[in-house]
């Protein structure tokens, strides 16, 4: 087959892990005659990461599409929670016909050959799917619809239409992808994917950007040469475990007064805010540091003597796990989620704890800094693995290859 016009459509409203995604995925595409075009909201908080990383061949254009999130939520934040969710629900139905429409149009001018669609969680963006939808009906060209995170359970007044939609993408897509056998498995839980036997698991490919791109941590936030530092990279929403990781830090500094945990991420105000009473709660306040979002963290991860993933919920893929196999640091997570899929065996490139056991997470942070031989051979697996597993070479040529079959 000859080149081809290969759409990436995405829509997201937080800067992290499907950017990278996509911008590996461009950057690593095994056919240079192909032509790449990624679309996606122009509120997209990490559209200026794109438009700076992405090779300059590939074609970045920015809509104008009403979504819901961000048009609609404004004015009912003030509103009881539950107010709130139904109410967006409805919006975001309301939504669609000029989505449709809208989305048809653009899709129309790029008179693409292929679309994959790169969606958070499922049903994740509201307009991924119609993407996937609209696209039969302009082009025999293969469909893909790749999802990062867990699929939530249809429920509620409102699920009928949630199923059709469901029905509809399952006829018109080709392949649904996602990021860990963990994240495919949860599609299942939704009725029309049920029976479904031939959803694709592709592992993101992941690699350290230019170096010199990254800051010293311990110089820019002023942390002694004496102290170790723990660093946890991730949204500041609740189920990351930040409520978690601070009961164990308190534990671990009961015993050694030697550690500094960095905070992270990009976060609302109000997230910051929850995160910080949190800290002054525990007397923690000389102990922890919140710096909000760092970009190309993964180049600055170097400064770190360990790295923590404390989610107490669902976790896809844990991006953060790869990014710092690849700087030979070893990890302390909860085993939850796709996280022990990422970092593989216990103990070999990090060590698994079960959520809601801070003392037990305490005692591998305090194993790994007491045995600094143990945490370097344990680098070692990592890095080795990462490049092995997590290769974005390796990637780029599964989603080329699925662009190439219909079934």
């Amino acid at each position: 087959m000859g080149s081809m016009r290969i759409i990436l459509f995405t829509e997201n409203q937080r800067f992290g892990g499907m950017d990278t995604f996509i911008v590996n995925l461009a950057k690593y595409w095994p056919d240079k005659d192909d032509e790449l075009f990624v679309i996606c909201n122009d509120n997209h908080p990490g559209a200026d990461y794109l438009s700076e990383n992405l090779p300059p061949t590939v074609t970045l254009t920015k809509h104008h599409i009403p979504l819901n999130w961000h048009i609609f939520s404004r004015y009912i934040r003030y509103l009881p929670s539950l107010i709130q969710k139904i109410l967006r629900k409805m919006f975001r139905y309301s939504l669609i016909p000029y989505q449709l429409y809208a989305i048809s149009s653009i899709l129309k001018k790029h008179k693409g050959d292929a679309l994959l669609t790169v969606n958070g969680s499922y049903p994740g963006g509201e307009t991924c799917r119609i993407a996937n939808i609209v696209w039969r009906g302009i082009s025999d060209g293969v469909s893909i619809h790749n999802f990062h995170n867990y699929a939530e359970t249809e429920r509620g007044i409102l699920s009928p239409i949630e199923r059709l939609i469901d029905q509809k993408l399952r006829k018109v897509t080709n392949h649904l992808v996602s990021v860990s056998k963990y994240c495919s498995s949860t599609i299942t839980s939704r009725g029309t994917f049920k029976d479904l036997k031939s959803i694709k698991t592709i592992p993101n490919g992941i690699e350290l950007e230019n170096s010199k791109d990254g800051v010293n941590l311990r110089d820019v936030y002023g942390i002694s040469k004496s102290k170790n530092i723990l660093l946890m990279v991730s949204t500041f929403e609740e189920r990351k475990g930040h409520e978690f990781a601070l009961n164990a830090l308190k534990i671990a500094l009961s015993q050694r007064d030697d550690l500094h945990l960095l905070l992270v991420g990009t976060a609302t105000n109000n997230e910051i805010g929850r995160v910080q009473r949190l800290i002054d709660e525990r007397g923690l306040k000389n102990d922890v540091t919140i710096t909000g979002r760092i970009d190309n963290i993964a180049n600055s991860m170097s400064a770190a003597n360990l790295i923590i993933i404390p989610s107490q919920d669902y976790e896809s893929f844990a991006l953060t796990a790869v990014e710092a196999m690849l700087n030979e640091l070893p990890i302390v997570a909860t085993n939850i989620g796709g996280i022990p899929e990422t970092i593989g065996q216990d103990g070999h490139c990090g060590f698994l704890v079960d959520p809601g056991e801070p003392d037990k997470f305490s005692e591998k942070i305090l194993y790994i800094v007491d045995n600094p031989e143990f945490s370097k051979k344990m680098g070692a697996n990592g890095l080795s693995r990462a490049l092995d597993v997590f290769d974005p070479k390796k990637m780029a040529r599964e989603y080329h290859k699925l662009t190439r079959t219909k079934s």
